[in-house]
């Protein structure tokens, strides 16, 4: 799909910059103009989909703008932006023929919101599809895609959206694997499918053939073998470089789609691969951030020959003792991180405390408390890991009372940091360290067992000797 050409029109440049950075940052082409005669000038030499304009300006104001273009039969959509927030000025943008508005101040995500619905109903307008009842629908489906965090649920709410809107007999949805379109589908829906369907193998290289989308119709002869009362669709769906399709069929001539439901599904289709790229930039910028913390847990590492490795082992013993106790794979996935990030936090310890061989005196012992707390504040200010705080932050904490930084008792512990604290002791223990050497699996269960109750939680210790008793250890060399 062409890139959207949105035209924003303002004489106040700063607030110029910040829209046409939010809205490059969306995928929009963006040009700007400082009144309206500037506006016209520009309007009359490129195609515009899209004016985000003040009213009042100097030279030529919005409505003198909006006339203009009437004159000129300039057919662009045109939203104004009014510091003056009457009925009556609301009114008088509307009759002037602008498309909705704007009151001052406004933050920018309402400004894209009405940007994305008057794109919206301008593509479903220009595509034949226009009227009130298909901009609902894909407002409600723009609705349901947003802020989806799993692939996969991406496609449960496209593929619902579809069948509501098109009632189809059947539907199939190919997803791009390396394997091309000659793969078997990823989502097959429809007593239609589940019947005899050498046909729909047949009309599939059809349907699919280029990128645009394809109508095939009853009695169509580019798909020999097609039963002659099968109506179906085809859209692509860009996934990561690759593209995908899904096929709609129906059954019945009466019932046949037409070249404005073709239009729809492809619009559905848009913004589905949207929202797919949307999570693809999500996790890359999560990876990322994950790359910079586990940098500092490297450095920490890096301070101590001892403790290399430590925190990728207690990852690995969390989630497996997140596995004994059932947990979903949420959590077990959450425990896995945390072991890899919960001493972050000694990145601002001095060396001399982390690499002294004898006991901490009480203020080192201070210092080196205040591990747990720099680590929340370090991986806090990451969004993609907010889940991952309170396990870092109490994994010190003891079932009775006594542990830090916040002394909490039992069950008001976080059940996850309670594991935590177990793979960590029991990770510490086996490994050789500046202050004691490395004792025996043996040795290190015992002292687990012993204190289960009082420092440890009883249940989580129970599941972490199930799983030293099956042998899945990954003990320091």
């Amino acid at each position: 799909m062409n890139r959207q050409t949105i035209l924003l029109v303002d004489d106040e440049t700063g607030i110029i910059d910040v829209h046409r950075e939010v809205l490059e940052g969306d995928d929009y082409r963006v040009i700007t103009a400082k009144n309206g005669r500037e506006a016209l000038d520009i309007l009359c030499a490129d195609a515009v989909d899209l004016v985000v304009s003040d009213v009042r300006m100097p030279l030529l104001d919005g409505y003198g703008m909006l006339d203009g273009m009437r004159e000129r039969g300039i057919d662009s959509d045109v939203i104004f932006l009014t510091g003056y927030g009457t009925i009556a000025n609301a009114v008088e943008c509307l009759h002037h023929g602008a498309c909705d508005y704007l009151e001052k101040p406004f933050d920018i995500f309402r400004l894209r919101d009405k940007i994305v619905s008057a794109l919206d109903a301008r593509t479903l307008r220009r595509a034949g599809t226009d009227g009130p009842l298909a901009l609902e629908r894909v407002r409600r489906l723009r609705e349901a895609l947003a802020g989806q965090q799993r692939y996969r649920d991406i496609i449960g709410a496209f593929l619902q959206h579809v069948r509501d809107t098109f009632a189809p007999d059947g539907m199939a949805l190919f997803m791009p694997e390396g394997d091309g379109l000659g793969a078997e589908p990823r989502v097959v829906w429809g007593n239609l499918l589940r019947e005899e369907n050498g046909w729909f193998e047949a009309a599939t290289p059809v349907l699919c053939a280029g990128d645009e989308p394809r109508l095939l119709r009853s009695g169509d002869s580019d798909a020999p073998g097609c039963p002659e009362d099968i109506s179906a669709m085809c859209a692509g769906l860009a996934v990561g470089q690759g593209r995908g399709r899904v096929i709609v069929l129906r059954r019945g001539a009466a019932r046949g789609y037409t070249p404005q439901n073709l239009n729809l599904l492809a619009f559905f289709a848009t913004h589905a691969s949207a929202a797919f790229e949307a999570l693809s930039i999500s996790r890359r910028m999560q990876e990322m951030n994950l790359e910079i913390v586990t940098s500092h847990v490297a450095s920490v590492e890096a301070k101590d020959v001892y403790t290399r490795g430590h925190s990728e082992r207690v990852g690995q013993y969390a989630a497996l003792v997140g596995r004994e106790l059932g947990l979903c794979d949420h959590d077990v996935e959450l425990l896995r991180l945390a072991g890899i990030l919960h001493d972050v936090g000694k990145i601002g310890v001095p060396d001399g405390i982390l690499k002294k061989p004898g006991r901490l005196t009480e203020e080192e012992f201070a210092l080196m408390r205040r591990h747990p707390a720099m680590g929340r504040d370090i991986v806090s200010k990451v969004s993609s890991l907010v889940e991952l705080v309170p396990i870092i932050y109490h994994h010190h904490e003891r079932v009775d009372g006594t542990g830090y930084p916040d002394g909490l008792v039992g069950e008001s512990i976080p059940l996850l940091a309670r594991v935590m604290s177990v793979v960590d002791g029991f990770e510490a223990m086996t490994s050789d360290r500046a202050y004691q050497k490395a004792r025996t699996v043996e040795q290190a269960s015992a002292i687990l067992r012993e204190n289960a109750g009082r420092q440890w939680d009883a249940r989580v210790v129970d599941a972490w000797l199930s799983v030293v008793d099956k042998g899945f250890l990954f003990l320091p060399n």
